[in-house]
């Protein structure tokens, strides 16, 4: 956790950064949101599929 937030911080100040602030603004989200969308890492843990069958 520690880690990801430096992560975070150093990419706030650089290149990416400025980026991400350029698309928070043009897509009027905040900030915040828009460094979360990119910089949270999930995994699926189970997927089911339901198929219906005939009859």
């Amino acid at each position: 956790m520690i880690h990801s937030i430096n992560h975070v911080v150093e990419q706030t100040f650089s290149l990416q950064g400025l980026k991400w602030r350029i698309k928070a603004l043009t897509t009027k989200k905040q900030f915040a949101k828009v460094v979360l969308l990119n910089t949270l890492i999930y995994q699926v843990d189970k997927s089911f599929s339901y198929i219906e069958t005939p009859g």
